[in-house]
């Protein structure tokens, strides 16, 4: 819907920007309805609040009148989110089963939804091949369309270096999320694993 696409938009460029025309939406009944379920999940994430996102998700994949597409996308996000929150807490009861049971049910879903999705990325991760992380999220990031899922991709590159051993790279992958415009919760969370002390990596150094 209308508002929807509004928050989507706002999305590519600031979480909290989303966030508020969410929360301005004058009709009360539009956040739980289906469309207010796909535009809120996505601003869950970019957000980091990744296991209310997941909660979210299986609303959405459960809401009546979803397609069998949205459905699935639905899933890809659960897994998505299910990962982002296993890497930055422990994981809760369950969560790495499921996350791997998603991961096998997904294997043959549509290009149209895994484009751009660093999900093969953060499943390698998961299961311990550094080498297959890395280009994974690669291919990802090169190939990922929205700000936001660009950004996303590239900070799954930075972890995948980090687990390969490869800090420099894993600093310049920062660099390149955080030039995609979008503003989001995980860039923080990367940049406190991947530079030491806190020193800061500016936009200005992509490339370098």
């Amino acid at each position: 819907d209308d508002h929807g696409l509004q928050v989507l938009a706002a999305l590519q460029r600031s979480a909290t920007e989303a966030r508020r025309l969410i929360d301005d939406c004058p009709d009360p009944e539009w956040r739980g309805s289906a469309a207010g379920m796909k535009a809120e999940l996505p601003v869950l994430m970019g957000e980091g609040r990744y296991r209310e996102a997941a909660t979210v998700a299986e609303s959405l994949a459960q809401a009546p009148g979803v397609s069998a597409a949205e459905r699935m996308g639905a899933w890809l996000q659960l897994a998505r989110a299910l990962a982002y929150a296993m890497e930055s807490t422990p994981a809760g009861p369950g969560e790495r089963e499921r996350f791997l049971e998603l991961c096998r049910e997904l294997r043959d879903a549509p290009p149209q939804l895994t484009s751009g999705s660093d999900l093969r990325s953060l499943y390698y991760q998961i299961t311990g091949d550094a080498e297959l992380a890395v280009d994974e999220a690669r291919t990802a990031a090169r190939v990922g369309s929205a700000p936001l899922r660009r950004s996303m991709a590239y900070c799954t590159l930075a972890m995948a270096l980090m687990g390969a051993g490869r800090r420099e790279q894993a600093q310049k992958a920062l660099r390149l999320a955080m030039s995609q415009g979008s503003d989001n919760a995980r860039i923080a969370f990367v940049a406190a694993v991947v530079v030491p002390d806190g020193r800061s990596t500016p936009v200005s150094a992509v490339g370098s």
